[in-house]
């Protein structure tokens, strides 16, 4: 059975430390606790794992990006749309996973289950408590 852990985006970037950087992967990209806490768990516990991104959408941890800063939490800074994440679950066969787990806050939850309505298949969503629970294991 595949399992595809979904790894929210942060808001904490290499960025913010070193103005050098123009692209870098996206996994090297966000640097704040809860992201790596995220990493983690999805390295453990998922087959493959990708990150949810507010202006990228669904990204591979590989693929290398440009500093940002739009936020889901903020519809201002125009994150990326529900329609454009539900082209990505197509092109990028997210639904051949037999089990997705989405990690994150309340709107990264409200995004997912959204989506949810057109993936069909065993789908989880852990809260962060969750994840804070198994980190302290």
């Amino acid at each position: 059975m595949k399992t595809l852990v979904i790894v929210p985006c942060g808001k904490a970037k290499i960025w913010n430390k070193n103005l050098d950087h123009k692209l870098v992967k996206a996994e090297d990209a966000y640097t704040g606790t809860f992201f790596k806490i995220n990493k983690e768990f999805a390295s453990t516990f998922g087959d493959n794992w990708i990150i949810l991104s507010a202006k990228y959408g669904f990204i591979f941890p590989q693929i290398m990006i440009e500093n940002y800063d739009i936020s889901f939490n903020d519809k201002r800074t125009n994150p990326v749309s529900t329609e454009r994440l539900k082209e990505q679950i197509k092109i990028q066969k997210l639904f051949l996973n037999d089990k997705i787990i989405g990690l994150g806050g309340k709107e990264y939850r409200k995004k997912f289950q959204k989506l949810l309505m057109i993936i069909t298949l065993k789908s989880y969503f852990l809260l962060r408590i969750v994840q804070e629970l198994w980190i302290c294991r």
